[in-house]
């Protein structure tokens, strides 16, 4: 077949009889590609995607700057297929235009493709992007320092540094944690702000605790809410104070539920079938759980470590959801996919994970995907 026979048959048949005529195209090498991205602009419906797919397979550099003005600024399957793409073709000039166009919340293949193309060398090109979205700010600049540059972000733009911040985390580095954390105390849009809040599930640095403490604060009830999830995933001691007294003064009472909930989740409150009342949990945690060291993450009273959160959910297989997500978020464990009937098996599949790697984790310390993260407690 020529080239247009074979765009016209990557175009025509179904999925399973396309993937011969894509490898055809990808053999052509470099001269494939301006006629491909050219139908794929030319051509509607879903079939573009298969050439887009198509293109990884020329495994040449010289398609990336083409590839890139595919991309729409929509999650949608032409998108992902460029990226899938790009993924093949591990271009690291590819990455600060990537970067830019990193504006879809919570898009796991954009992350997938810009942690395959940078690899060793994603912390420079991330820096980069991030000066370039703070205006030139010093990356170790206080949130205080970045309130101008956060205000008018909105909450793809917090999607986006989310994704760099988990990446550079990855590597120890916390740069960017700052600009999240200005971004949860100082964006106008409570949007913004609740997205910013919902990242800090993920996004640990030293400034955190005092983010939260602004953030369960905030005027927007959303944003309070996510923030009190956020302190309960941190569960350190020092955060119980504030949060008992959004459960007692909050003037949403879902947000004050949750908070109260919080508390009794990480301190160890007698089991319970609905958040606890105000009154009595105070009472309770002045007479049991002022001996919670301040500076160590809790569950259920004790030193946080994996093995007591596994034991948690293998304790409840009919409603484990959000402890394994919380497990999976603090381990970088990779637990079986929910459903009705798989609670037995993740809670077995929580265990046996916390035993094999039970001696990698000291109790009470802060980690996020594996990795210990110091978190000072603030003066």
């Amino acid at each position: 077949m020529g080239l247009d026979e074979l765009i016209g048959a990557v175009l025509a048949g179904p999925d399973h009889e396309a993937r011969p005529h894509q490898e055809a195209l990808g053999a052509l090498g470099a001269a494939a590609v301006g006629p491909v991205v050219a139908a794929i602009r030319t051509s509607k419906g879903p079939p573009r995607r298969r050439l887009a797919e198509a293109v990884g397979f020329v495994r040449d550099r010289a398609a990336v700057p083409a590839l890139i003005e595919l991309i729409d600024d929509d999650c949608s399957p032409l998108a992902i297929a460029v990226l899938r793409a790009l993924e093949h073709l591990p271009d690291p000039a590819a990455l600060p235009p990537l970067l830019d166009l990193w504006l879809w919340d919570d898009n796991s293949q954009m992350a997938a493709t810009i942690s395959a193309i940078g690899g060793p060398s994603i912390v420079e090109p991330y820096h980069a992007t991030l000066g370039r979205w703070l205006g030139g700010a010093a990356l170790d600049s206080t949130p205080e320092a970045l309130a101008d540059a956060v205000a008018s972000f909105d909450r793809a733009r917090v999607a986006s540094l989310e994704g760099v911040c988990r990446g550079l985390q990855a590597g120890g580095d916390a740069a960017g944690a700052n600009a999240l954390y200005a971004a949860l105390r100082f964006a106008s849009s409570a949007e913004t702000r609740e997205r910013a809040a919902q990242a800090t599930q993920h996004v640990v640095a030293p400034g955190i605790v005092a983010a939260l403490r602004a953030g369960m604060q905030d005027a927007a009830a959303d944003v309070r809410r996510e923030s009190v999830f956020s302190a309960y995933y941190l569960g350190l001691g020092t955060l119980i104070p504030d949060l008992l007294l959004v459960g007692s003064s909050d003037a949403d009472p879902t947000v004050a539920a949750t908070a109260r909930e919080a508390v009794a989740r990480i301190a160890g409150f007698p089991p319970f079938r609905q958040a606890p009342e105000a009154e009595e949990l105070t009472a309770w945690f002045e007479q049991h759980g002022k001996a919670l060291d301040p500076a160590l993450a809790h569950r259920g009273g004790e030193p946080l470590h994996p093995s007591t959160i596994a034991a948690r959910i293998a304790q409840e297989p009919r409603g484990p959801w959000d402890r394994a997500l919380e497990f999976q978020v603090i381990t970088g464990a990779k637990l079986p996919p929910g459903g009705d009937d798989a609670g037995a098996e993740i809670g077995a599949a929580a265990v046996a994970w916390a035993a094999e790697h039970a001696a990698e984790f000291e109790p009470g310390g802060v980690y996020r995907a594996g990795r210990r993260i110091e978190v000072p407690l603030p003066l």
